[in-house]
């Protein structure tokens, strides 16, 4: 039985990662909102700082990077899947 390789596939039009790329696009599109929702926030702690703190500044900052890097990295995959690369 010949079945045909991934890059018959591509050529004959079907996306055989499909579903994987709609689920990292739609994780990414959550972790931008996520990131704009902290970008927003620290606008915010910075003009009001009594009220905008949860926790440490050590730990706040931590959130930030662990949120913007993720975001970088499943920016990348996006990029990565849907480019073929």
């Amino acid at each position: 039985m010949n079945q045909p390789s991934g890059d018959e596939e591509r050529a004959s039009g079907r996306n055989v990662a499909a579903p994987m790329v709609r689920l990292v696009g739609t994780a990414t599109a959550v972790m931008l909102v996520a990131c704009m929702v902290a970008l927003a926030w620290m606008v915010f702690a910075a003009f009001q700082p009594e009220f905008a703190h949860f926790a440490s500044i050590e730990l706040e900052i931590v959130i930030v990077m662990v949120l913007f890097a993720s975001a970088l990295v499943l920016v990348s995959v996006l990029a990565l899947l849907e480019t073929g690369g």
